[in-house]
């Protein structure tokens, strides 16, 4: 079994470097394994990307960007990889224009 707090301590490291090294705290990528297990009351100061691709975000967490899609088709995509992901901004496209703030 792994050791969670040692993962939360890493990643705490890992985020206060990131914000030192470019003045804001970095968004974390979550699944909803990593969210509850880690994430859900350890970092409640950094923005999260959560993945569900199968099913909606809970109305509990409070993310910023959703990954909602892993296999997706695009009409007009031309590149290498059959599917792509698919996000959400929880905002509208001004609030997109200004984020982080």
């Amino acid at each position: 079994m792994r050791d969670v707090e040692a993962v939360q301590r890493e990643l705490r490291v890992m985020v206060s470097m990131l914000e030192e090294y470019y003045g804001m705290k970095p968004v974390i990528y979550v699944s909803e394994e990593t969210y509850n297990t880690i994430v859900k009351d350890a970092f409640t100061d950094c923005d999260l990307w959560y993945r569900s691709v199968y099913s909606g975000v809970p109305g509990n967490v409070d993310w910023v960007f959703w990954q909602y899609s892993n296999r997706h088709r695009l009409k007009g995509y031309d590149g290498k990889e059959s599917y792509i992901d698919m996000n959400v901004f929880i905002g509208d496209l001004n609030r997109l224009g200004d984020y982080p703030s």
